[in-house]
């Protein structure tokens, strides 16, 4: 599967088991396997101005969806720093301070060099992230312009950045800013 990450190794999995159910047979599963093309602001590889590598997955944002990137993330080698930039995870209903801060918490300080965020419900991620990595990487910007300025003075081109948030935090201005730099 042309798709990176542990996570959607699980989806392949459930669907070629669903497309198994429906009779499907292997070669068939397959090559749809090996169609699958992920949409616009998934997993997008820019650079940016900097050198720097940027994954743009800005599409939406959920608890599993950001822990579940944060830990791809870690996974990769070959740059000097690893950078998660956040927005707020949107439409979480009444726990949403805790699935934020605990999405903070799933930080693992020998895989991610600092946590920046921006968002009024960021501020639970950035105080969990802090816990694992201290308050020096795991900073709350007031806004976007903010953050941006901030990353562009840090970025190296051996460095990786990951942004997320929910669609509605428009975090591929993020990704565009540094890319113009």
């Amino acid at each position: 599967m042309p798709v990176p990450g542990r996570h959607n190794a699980a989806n392949a999995l459930a669907a070629a088991a669903v497309g198994a159910l429906f009779g499907l047979g292997p070669e068939e599963i397959r090559r749809g396997l090996q169609s699958v093309r992920l949409s616009a602001l998934r997993l997008e590889t820019v650079r940016a101005a900097s050198g720097a590598v940027v994954l743009n997955d800005t599409y939406n944002a959920s608890p599993a969806s950001v822990k579940a990137m944060i830990a791809f993330v870690g996974e990769l080698t070959g740059y000097r720093r690893k950078w998660i930039v956040l927005g707020d995870m949107l439409e979480l209903g009444p726990n949403e301070d805790r699935l934020h801060y605990e999405t903070g918490a799933s930080v693992c300080p020998g895989e991610i060099y600092a946590v920046l965020a921006t968002g009024d419900r960021s501020k639970h991620t950035v105080r969990g992230a802090a816990e694992r990595l201290g308050p020096e990487r795991a900073i709350h910007f007031a806004d976007k312009d903010s953050l941006v300025r901030r990353l562009l003075e840090e970025l190296a081109p051996d460095d990786l950045v990951l942004v997320k948030g929910s669609r509605g935090m428009r975090m591929e201005e993020v990704v565009h800013a540094l890319v113009r730099g």
